[in-house]
């Protein structure tokens, strides 16, 4: 009686794990059979981002990508019509377009599903976009939101000596006189600069021989822009290009100004320089004070902050 219940059991037991196996096995198949491996478009392998969901069935099918902008700055965000630029990276081929949005729709960029994009919105009004890079096109058509910044319009430039504001400085002759600094500010709410630079003039026959700015250095040469503008020196800030939101300011190290054998008395000008993007002529994004063409054009904001100082 004992050894026909045991001969029962294993028998049960037997069925149990073939039949679970079984299950296991078709489980196994029916949750990884499902999802077929495709070669990326964008690298030649597999990936799980690229093997799923839209991309995975719609893998090649042709599709508009939308897209809408944004002035980031503005409360609440306000859309904005302007020029889209765009890169379709498709295996190795990477080809350049562009697209116009208007202030209540969207733009259709022609694209793949399974593409990568990298963008960027600007123009004159709103010159500093926010890039998108790397972005991958899948069927649903959710318009991407990309966003500009708007062009600063007002600004103050302030030097300081002992901690007062002052519009004139003494220099002796064979002297070196010394401000605390000078200082750059956004006066304009809900807007941005990227202030690349300081730009000064000085008279033909000065007696100016050195200028050193804490924080700053002088460039190498002129670019054209500066030139034609009059000025003499240009100065680069050490930390790099500095975005200047609404009220925010740039204040630089301590100024130092060297005089020759003669006294000093002339009028010094100053501008403040911006760097902005733009399209360089093999189609892909850079970013200047000027763009790469013969002629050297201007990009971004008009010279900013412009004033004079007298030296005396």
């Amino acid at each position: 009686m004992t050894k026909k219940r045991r001969a029962k059991v294993s028998f049960l037991t037997i069925f149990l794990v073939l039949g679970i196996s079984a299950l296991l096995i078709g489980g196994g198949f029916f949750m990884f059979g499902g999802k077929v491996a495709q070669t990326s478009l964008l690298t030649g392998k597999v990936t799980a981002e690229e093997t799923s969901g839209n991309i995975a069935t719609n893998l090649g099918v042709a599709t508009n990508l939308k897209t809408v902008v944004f002035e980031k700055e503005a409360v609440p965000d306000t859309q904005v019509g302007m020029r889209v630029h765009y890169w379709v990276i498709d295996g190795t081929t990477r080809s350049y377009r562009n697209g116009i949005t208007t202030a209540s729709g969207t733009t259709d960029l022609a694209t793949t599903v399974g593409m990568k994009m990298d963008m960027i919105p600007f123009n004159t009004t709103y010159p500093y976009g926010d890039k998108v890079e790397g972005m991958l096109v899948d069927k649903e058509n959710k318009p991407q939101n990309l966003y500009v910044h708007l062009g600063a319009i007002n600004f103050t430039t302030v030097f300081y000596k002992n901690g007062v504001n002052v519009t004139s400085l003494t220099v002796g002759a064979g002297e070196t006189a010394d401000l605390d600094r000078v200082e750059f500010k956004n006066a304009d709410d809900y807007s941005m600069i990227r202030v690349k630079g300081f730009a000064l003039g000085l008279p033909d026959a000065t007696n100016v021989s050195e200028i050193k700015i804490g924080g700053m250095s002088e460039a190498g040469s002129l670019p054209k822009r500066i030139k034609d503008a009059g000025y003499d020196l240009f100065y680069t800030i050490d930390a790099g290009v500095q975005e200047l939101h609404g009220f925010d300011k740039f204040v630089s190290g301590a100024i130092q100004i060297k005089s020759d054998g003669d006294d000093v008395s002339e009028t010094m000008t100053y501008t403040w320089v911006d760097e902005a993007p733009f399209i360089n002529e093999a189609n892909e994004l850079s970013y200047g004070v000027q763009d790469d063409t013969s002629s050297h054009a201007d990009v971004g904001l008009a010279d900013a902050g412009t004033g004079s100082f007298t030296l005396v």
